[in-house]
């Protein structure tokens, strides 16, 4: 039976000034990162604008957790805070939204992901609007993609891995970065593989045939989530105890963020393999030149997939992990 991973010892802090952050997140001043961000997702679910479009105090609400997360979650924002207290800090305009979206690797891996439409859901959005938002989308991935390829495309391959291989292990301190880069990575491949068929052969066909089965099951796997989300909310409004209510409020809980995860893997497939398409079949270079493309981005694939979370960092799934044992209690 393989070790338990080390624990990771975090940094003590001073007495805090203050408690208010850690009391709208309902925590001890001794909280551990994983306590923080369980916390945050629990509380930002319950009063989401999206779940209350209409309500004020719901979105201020959701405000107040956010700017208590983005301090508490930042070690030298957390280390300020307990030495200065709120009142000496400073605190740039929160779009709660992107501090939500951040808990799946937002940030760092904007370049790579861009905005993921899950959580930029603006109902007064037209069809035309939202389609202008997704080709700016690609565009950028795709020009992000180009000059990450540049030292690739100009011979120098040893530069070029050790870049992707640093930036991995950089990206994977991320929240849940080493999950998205394993997911960036198949799609990298996989579109790679595929451009690559008329080298390739039966190899790229298989390509081909795998991405077709892999997005269908990612399709259904999605539909079947919020399925069983709609279902444990819907028992959820028409509990009648308080009983009732403890096991399905933490069920509800871990159900949402599943439900998320997949619904925001979909969103951010689609998007990448369409820049990865423009990226192979821009005809403005040539054949052979494509085809080093492809070759590269093969490359950046078969690297980020073997990403995996550091011994005693937690990841996405150690997390829910975490969520169903605290539902079974």
């Amino acid at each position: 039976m393989p070790d338990d991973p080390p624990v990771v010892k975090e940094k003590s802090l001073p007495p805090p000034k203050e408690t208010e952050f850690y009391d709208i997140l309902e925590l001890p001043v001794e909280a551990s990162t994983g306590q923080i961000k369980k916390a945050y997702f629990m509380k930002a679910r319950k009063c989401h604008p999206d779940k209350h479009p209409d309500d004020p105090e719901a979105e201020e609400m959701f405000k107040q957790i956010s700017v208590a997360y983005e301090v508490l979650s930042d070690p030298e924002k957390r280390e300020m805070y307990h030495i200065h207290g709120k009142g000496a800090m400073e605190f740039s305009d929160v779009d709660p939204r992107a501090m939500f979206a951040m808990l799946f690797g937002g940030g760092r891996f904007d370049t790579y992901i861009g905005e993921i439409a899950l959580f930029n859901n603006n109902p007064e959005e037209s069809p035309e609007e939202f389609e202008a938002a997704n080709k700016e989308r690609v565009e950028m991935l795709k020009n992000q993609l180009i000059q990450k390829l540049k030292p690739w495309m100009e011979g120098n391959a040893k530069e070029f891995a050790d870049s992707i291989i640093a930036e991995a292990e950089e990206l994977k301190q991320e929240s849940y970065g080493a999950e998205l880069l394993q997911h960036i990575g198949y799609i990298y491949e996989n579109e790679a593989k595929q451009h690559l068929k008329g080298f390739l052969g039966i190899s790229g066909l298989a390509a081909e045939v795998k991405e077709k089965v892999h997005m269908l099951k990612e399709v259904i796997s999605a539909l079947n989530q919020a399925v069983e989300t709609m279902m444990i909310e819907e028992k959820l409004e028409l509990a009648e105890t308080e009983e009732e209510r403890r096991i399905l409020e933490p069920l509800m809980q871990k159900e949402s963020i599943v439900s998320m995860w997949k619904v925001a893997r979909l969103d951010i497939e689609t998007a990448i393999r369409e820049a990865c398409e423009q990226v192979m079949k821009d005809t403005s270079i040539d054949k052979p030149s494509r085809k080093r493309r492809a070759e590269g981005i093969k490359l950046i694939g078969k690297v980020w997939k073997r990403m995996t979370p550091e011994e005693g960092k937690e990841g996405a799934w150690q997390f829910l992990a975490e969520l169903e044992t605290q539902t079974k209690a």
